[in-house]
């Protein structure tokens, strides 16, 4: 069985981080989406948006307004998406979404679904800390 040449040259290639910070954070989906669309090369990542219940999608040519950032030689560089996006299709990376303080961490092998698991899955714990969490006492003051 024949390997293809060019998959095991991106395995051997280091993983580059953008972090993505969405600036409107009312809803989490979009921002998987957008994310799992820059981590795949641009390609369409249809989604079902939770507010509304519609079928949506997020393509290459709806990245351009995004902004990732990434470290390199000690000082922060700023992309957009569209320019991830085309890097991706070349290099593996890795999108660090921040949505609401919590960070996922998206490949090209993530899909949407899995996003929001994971989203879920840390937010939970946290949400649950401060609704349970009681008030401190001043009695001992």
């Amino acid at each position: 069985m024949k390997k293809n040449k060019h998959a095991k040259k991106q395995e051997n290639q280091p993983v580059t981080t953008f972090v993505f910070e969405p600036v409107a954070q009312n809803t989490v989906i979009r921002p998987m989406a957008q994310a799992v669309c820059i981590a795949r090369g641009g390609e369409t990542v249809p989604y079902t948006d939770t507010a509304t219940h519609k079928e949506k999608s997020v393509a290459l040519s709806d990245l351009y307004f995004l902004t990732l950032s990434t470290k390199a030689d000690d000082r922060m560089l700023t992309w957009d998406g569209y320019q991830v996006a085309l890097i991706a299709q070349h290099t593996p990376v890795q999108i660090c979404v921040d949505v609401n303080d919590v960070q996922v961490f998206i490949t090209r092998d993530t899909t949407v679904e899995q996003a929001m698991a994971d989203f879920h899955q840390k937010i939970t714990p946290r949400h649950d800390y401060f609704l349970n969490r009681e008030p401190s006492s001043r009695q001992h003051e």
